[in-house]
């Protein structure tokens, strides 16, 4: 099977890996004017990566988390506010910059991003983070979530080396 990367609006991405898994990363499919209707109703989702909780990043998580019983991948306070809005916590995983997460055999590893992390009604959801995934093939990308410029993306660059940066 063939990879594919997939822009579905705004910050949403569906990533399709040579192992076959299908992997959504800020899954705002539903209310995302940008997001094709045929994109809206996924018929699979084997991850969720999430980088921060800006409603149009968590946007269907815990639907789709619920829905197809797998794992949802997203920082700490995230993962928290996920699991009391519905999520089930035992198939979920939390994560911190600079730790890396292992799931169905693709690598997630949070970076530092600049920007914010609230709930609408302004709930803090702790620091925003970007994600470098290593699929099963050793291929990886940088998703660099809502973050301003700043220079350690160039570090993140070197480290990691993503093959894609987005």
């Amino acid at each position: 099977m063939a990879r594919s990367l997939t822009w579905l609006g705004h910050g949403t991405f569906r990533i399709d890996t040579a192992a076959g898994r299908r992997v959504y990363v800020d899954p705002w499919l539903t209310e995302n004017p940008a997001c094709p209707d045929s994109e809206r109703e996924p018929r699979r989702v084997d991850l969720i990566a999430i980088t921060h909780g800006h409603s149009d990043h968590i946007g269907d998580a815990v639907a789709l988390g619920t829905r197809f019983g797998c794992p949802v991948v997203a920082p700490s306070e995230v993962h928290t506010w996920l699991g009391k809005h519905g999520l089930d916590q035992d198939y979920s995983m939390a994560g911190n910059i600079g730790g890396t997460l292992d799931v169905l055999g693709v690598r997630i590893t949070f970076t530092d991003a600049r920007h914010s992390s609230s709930t609408p009604d302004l709930q803090y959801l702790g620091q925003p983070t970007g994600l470098v995934i290593e699929l099963e093939d050793c291929f990886r990308l940088y998703f660099a979530g809502d973050t301003g410029v700043f220079g350690d993306m160039q570090l993140i660059g070197r480290l990691y080396r993503p093959d894609i940066a987005v």
